[in-house]
Parts: C-alpha cells; sequence; structure tokens
C-alpha cells in the first residue's frame, strides 16, 4: 500500500513539475522568441558559422555516470535519485522538469532532433553565441531558429552526458572542443530567465538526471557561462 501512494505521488510530482513548466513557457506550443518559452524562432534556419577546429576529433565523449533509465525506481516507489541530497536551497525553476520520467525526456530528445537547425550551436565561441542571440542573427547576417523548450534543452544536455553525441552525431559533432559550450547553451536555454544558475544548479542537474561532468568540466565554470547565455536571452526578450 505504501509502495503505490508512493509511486501516486511521484507521478503526480513529476506530472505537476512539466506543466508548471510549460505553464512559464506561456501555451506550451512553438512560439516566437519573446512570446513563449518552447521552440522559439528567431527569423528562419541560417547557414551557421565556424565549428569544431580542425585539429579536433569528431569523437564524442562517453562519459560515466549516465542513465539510459533515468529514474529507476528503488523498490519503494522512489526514483533512485530522491535519496541523493541535492544542494540546499538551490531554485531549480523550470529546470524542475529534469524529474521527468526517462520517456518523457527520450520523446523530447527526438522532438529536438526531428526539427534542431544547427547554426547556432555550430558557432565556435561562447561570446560568438551570446552576439547572435542579442542581435537575432549569426556572423553572416543571416537568421536562425533557438531551441527554447525546457525539456527539449535538458534532453539535449542529458544526451551529451550520456551518450557523447546528439542523435546519430551528424549534424552536430561533439568533441572535447566543444562540450562544454554546448552543456552551457543548453543549460542557459532551459532555466529559467530570471534564476541566476550556480554551480549548485549544475551539481543538483547531475543527482537528478544522474549524470556526471567529464574531469574537464568544472560545475562551476559551466555555470558561468550557462549564466550568460541565460542573462543574453533575458535581454534579448526585455528589448522586444
Amino acid at each position: 500500500m505504501k509502495q503505490s501512494i508512493g509511486k501516486i505521488v511521484t507521478t503526480l510530482f513529476f506530472a505537476s513539475a512539466i506543466a508548471a513548466a510549460h505553464a512559464g513557457d506561456g501555451n506550451g506550443a512553438k512560439g516566437q522568441m519573446g512570446g513563449g518559452d518552447n521552440r522559439g524562432s528567431i527569423g528562419g534556419k541560417g547557414s551557421g558559422q565556424g565549428g569544431p577546429s580542425s585539429d579536433s576529433t569528431s569523437k564524442g565523449p562517453r562519459y560515466s555516470g549516465g542513465s539510459q533509465s533515468n529514474h529507476p525506481e528503488d523498490g519503494r516507489g522512489n526514483p533512485s535519485w530522491s535519496h541523493d541530497a541535492l544542494p540546499e536551497g538551490v531554485e531549480l525553476g523550470r529546470l524542475n522538469v529534469a524529474r521527468a520520467p526517462a520517456h518523457v525526456l527520450e520523446k523530447s530528445l527526438a522532438e529536438a532532433i526531428s526539427s534542431l537547425d544547427p547554426s547556432l550551436y555550430r558557432l565556435p565561441s561562447l561570446e560568438a553565441v551570446i552576439q547572435a542571440i542579442s542581435s537575432g542573427k549569426l556572423p553572416d547576417g543571416s537568421t536562425f531558429t533557438k531551441i527554447d523548450s525546457p525539456l527539449e534543452n535538458l534532453a539535449l544536455y542529458k544526451a551529451i552526458l550520456t551518450d557523447g553525441k546528439i542523435g546519430d552525431g551528424s549534424r552536430i559533432v561533439v568533441n572535447r572542443n566543444n562540450t562544454e559550450l554546448l552543456l552551457a547553451v543548453f543549460l542557459g536555454s532551459a532555466a529559467d530567465k530570471s534564476i541566476p544558475i550556480t554551480a549548485d544548479t549544475v551539481n543538483a542537474l547531475s543527482t537528478i538526471l544522474q549524470v556526471k561532468l567529464p574531469a574537464y568540466i568544472s560545475a562551476e565554470k559551466l555555470a558561468a557561462d550557462a549564466d550568460q547565455v541565460r542573462i543574453s536571452i533575458l535581454d534579448a526578450h526585455s528589448g522586444e
């Protein structure tokens, strides 16, 4: 009986978190940047600039700690991460959708990959990404479509940390040179515009998603870069 109640409570919590994220996004559908926070379009699709350096390999990293099941139960109806302490006082906002069951993130990943415009995500530096978000244009003057859905961004974030690639790896090459940048863009895009991203935010997500950052990326650096992305999105929306 206790196990059944635990399952019901956990299911209701996931549903509430997802509903809250969509409510924060407007109507939960695709929209223009500045209107909603699901997939926002900044003009049309651009050709993209930059990409991995010529001396980089196309092999993406694979990291320990990933879990395809995402939230296996502990035998009492609770997800496994529920026994791991999250950083005290961390405010996740719409990042709470990371608590969603595995099949929800898997569906969001498939949706993100199916309509992914790689232009923004192939830019070679954080500065270039922030400038593109701020101006609404790529360095060559073309426009692009950005992923705004928290579920889709977190699904892409998790895919990099579990598989070392996005989809089959053909549209966006993930390697040591751009892993931290991509994680920062996906995390900054998934977060609430008004809630700062800290190392505690990153560590909380690692616990919930059951993933680990590669040794060459610190939670502090990733948080700082993701927060710059968050601020650029906030500023872009404020200026509309």
